[in-house]
């Protein structure tokens, strides 16, 4: 799966393994970025086809982001969605379930 390329300056450095974080942020490790003063978490190779989320802080944006993960792996998905074959194969879940 394509990752956005995102401006260095902008990249948010998080630690995964010593924040108050869940399992599926601890997985999946987003991208945490600021723009235009509003925090975004992303996975994916952008903000239209990406699971994004956002807030007024790296936290925040981090637990939008764990909400929309779930709202995303509620709903149907085509079988060449590169974002979702990333998402259920890391989780274990059969490619069946994708599509």
């Amino acid at each position: 799966m394509e990752q956005m390329q995102i401006d260095p300056e902008n990249l948010i450095s998080i630690d995964f393994e010593n924040g108050p974080y869940s399992k599926t942020i601890r997985t999946f490790r987003p991208d945490v970025y600021t723009e235009d003063g509003t925090y975004y978490a992303l996975l994916g190779p952008d903000k239209a086809t990406g699971i994004l989320g956002s807030g007024a802080g790296p936290d925040e944006a981090l637990l939008d982001w764990d909400k929309q993960l779930a709202v995303f792996i509620s709903q149907k998905h085509s079988p060449d969605d590169p974002v979702a074959e990333f998402v259920f194969d890391t989780l274990g879940t059969s490619k069946k379930d994708v599509g």
